[in-house]
């Protein structure tokens, strides 16, 4: 049962960090990020309808959905400290 929860947050945390960052990516946006994030975000998507139809999701496969999740939510709370501290820097804030 812990194994859904973990799937189950994980992988909406996933989609949540995937989701926005899809919409941002134009046509200069390296085709392979923009395979990759999609790829991600649909796989994402996927555990989710397993998990609610009632499967059992492996270990690995929970590790490494939480793993990534980490990595989305890690990276995207770095980039906008590093937004502010760029802004600090020029004395605009």
């Amino acid at each position: 049962m812990i194994e859904h929860l973990l799937t189950l947050v994980a992988c909406a945390a996933i989609v949540a960090n995937t989701e926005p960052a899809i919409n941002r990516m134009t046509r200069k946006t390296p085709f392979l990020l923009r395979l990759g994030t999609w790829l991600i975000c649909i796989g994402a998507v996927g555990a989710i309808v397993y998990v609610l139809l009632g499967f059992q999701p492996p270990w690995p496969a929970v590790i490494g959905c939480v793993g990534v999740a980490f990595y989305l939510v890690g990276e995207r709370r770095t980039r906008h400290r590093e937004h502010w501290r760029k802004k600090d820097s020029h004395g605009l804030a």
